[in-house]
């Protein structure tokens, strides 16, 4: 089964994310930011907050015991989830629901600042939640963000894919393009997909008429701390989806270990 992960990035210092789990579970999550969206007159977030509030309840973050070293601290994101969905019987209809607990492990990163959230189904979710650990941790709402991948961040992880040789070197299987001009043609977006893409005069062409990558689709060169490589697609929004059966969430941390030193995200 694949894995999701979302990246995210701390603004602030990380030492008060952890100082504000240490003292026992964040609590409340969005109801807190509910009213910071209400009290500063963003009624249009605090709508989306709202709407969030009808699905997301007894949401909580708290420490959990360290397992991998490229981490300072593993967390973990509970809450339950109300899935709503249309029932009939006979001719009468109606709406029912069933609560799934919903549990994301949430590793930061020792050597950048990145916050790794597992196994992300809601990605609005996510930025509601996200920003309501922000402002329990830091007072501000933004402090917490999506990474966003740039165009200059592809070519590096195009790079670092092709760049070994023999079996231990990676490929390009499928990128994804947005603004693209092909002869007198502006293309919204555009797909290209083969193995050992990056071979491919096709591929080139279009990067070069692109002005923006949504998504790049790879197999890692071979991690030599786990002995293995991994089909991968990274997404321009931070998100990270690994195709390759992860046996052991040693390998994610390998791999992390890498994207940080691929991307320059260390420090």
């Amino acid at each position: 089964m694949p894995k999701a992960m979302m990246l995210y990035v701390v603004r602030g210092d990380k030492g008060k994310l952890l100082d504000a789990v240490r003292g026992g579970p964040m609590t409340d999550l969005l109801t807190a930011l509910h009213s910071y969206y209400l009290e500063s007159k963003e009624r249009q977030r605090a709508r989306a907050v709202r709407a969030w509030m009808n699905s997301i309840r007894n949401e909580r973050l708290s420490l959990k015991p360290m397992n991998y070293p490229g981490n300072s601290a593993e967390l973990v994101l509970e809450y339950d989830f109300v899935l709503k969905y249309p029932s009939s019987l006979g001719s009468v209809r109606s709406l029912r629901s069933v609560v799934i607990p919903v549990s994301h492990f949430v590793w930061v990163r020792r050597a950048s600042r990145l916050l790794v959230f597992f196994d992300v189904f809601r990605k609005g979710a996510l930025r509601a939640l996200a920003e309501a650990i922000s402002l329990k941790a830091y007072g501000d709402p933004q402090a917490i963000r999506q990474l966003s991948l740039s165009f200059d961040d592809f070519e590096s992880l195009e790079v670092w894919a092709t760049g070994a040789e023999g079996a231990a070197a990676g490929f390009v299987r499928r990128a994804v393009f947005a603004d693209s001009v092909l002869g007198e043609s502006h293309v919204d977006e555009i797909s290209v997909k083969r193995a050992a893409l990056e071979r491919e005069p096709i591929y080139k062409s279009v990067k070069e008429r692109s002005r923006r990558w949504l998504s790049l689709t790879l197999v890692t060169p071979l991690i030599e701390e786990v002995g293995a490589r991994f089909s991968c697609r990274f997404s321009h929004d931070g998100s990270v989806i690994i195709y390759t059966p992860v046996t052991d969430l040693v390998q994610v941390d390998a791999l992390l270990t890498n994207l940080e030193r691929v991307l320059a995200l260390a420090g």
